[in-house]
């Protein structure tokens, strides 16, 4: 199945074998002389399906953790934003030529957003005020909060947003789900990035946004305000495939090397302990922040 929209069944292109939305084998042409063919024996399988706070999340693993009690202790932390009722504004998929953990890593950390993104989002932030879990490292996912000035043109709470007080209505929330969904929820937008490697060089993106409620609706012109706001995080994303891309062929270099991280990179720490633990067959993270 490509694209967006709707259906009531799916065929497949091939033989026309034909599902509903339960998965149940429900038209299969030519097989009536087939005497082992049986429809009820031949539904897809199953995939676990979780929404969590408007996300909806698949795994293959029908014994995986459930989203919700695997991000628990985030939830309250991001339950005031409501996220789940912002707008979409666009998703998009793209190819960048680089390993997805360099993009991951790229993404989770703000170090480099004075420097590499010091014409867009790395102007307005307060760079020195980031902060991080102070009960450590998680098993699911790392997060980091960040504020933003007043200066900024995005990031801050619209007047009518009652559900945010005091700090956070400047105070922004970038959780990396692990191992490949991350995102930054501000509170007037979030927009994402959902990763699918293709091969050790390339990686697939999707790449999206959504506007707050409130936000949306003060605008008199709502399409010119989003095609400001895409405009604006494209332009982020043009400076982040630039020094991505650049990274990866930087490390495939017989010259590279590594180095210790700055505090503002603890998320790619937890997040190497996460590879960690996956490669390595080791035990959940006992949640020490060293």
């Amino acid at each position: 199945v490509d694209g967006r929209g709707n259906a009531r069944k799916f065929t497949c292109p091939y033989h026309a074998w034909t599902y509903d939305l339960d998965g149940r084998l429900v038209a299969a042409p030519f097989m009536d002389k087939t005497e082992c063919f049986n429809k009820a024996d031949l539904g897809l399988h199953p995939v676990r399906c979780d929404i969590y706070q408007g996300w909806i999340y698949l795994s293959l693993d029908p014994n995986a953790e459930p989203v919700a009690d695997a991000l628990a202790d985030l939830t309250p932390i991001m339950a005031d934003y409501a996220q789940e009722d912002y707008v979409t504004i666009f998703a998009e998929d793209h190819v960048w030529d680089t390993n997805w953990k360099c993009l991951t890593e790229n993404f989770m950390e703000s170090y480099h957003l004075p420097v590499a993104h010091k014409a867009t989002v790395g102007a307005h932030q307060n760079t020195d005020q980031t902060s991080f879990d102070p009960a450590g490292a998680h098993d699911a996912y790392t997060y980091q909060l960040f504020t933003k000035r007043d200066t900024t043109p995005v990031g801050c709470a619209h007047p009518n947003n009652t559900r945010l007080k005091g700090r956070w209505r400047n105070t922004s929330v970038m959780p990396t789900v692990f191992p490949s969904h991350m995102y930054v929820l501000a509170p007037d937008h979030l927009w994402y990035l959902a990763l699918q490697p293709d091969g050790v060089g390339r990686t697939r993106i999707r790449y999206g946004a959504a506007i707050a409620p409130e936000m949306l609706a003060a605008q008199n012109d709502r399409d010119g305000f989003i095609a400001d706001t895409k405009a604006f995080l494209d332009q982020v994303q043009i400076e982040d495939k630039h020094v991505v891309e650049g990274m990866y062929r930087g490390a495939q270099s017989p010259l590279g090397s590594s180095g210790p991280l700055s505090w503002l990179e603890r998320a790619n720490h937890e997040f190497t302990q996460y590879l960690a633990r996956r490669l390595c067959g080791n035990d959940p993270c006992d949640r020490q922040s060293d």
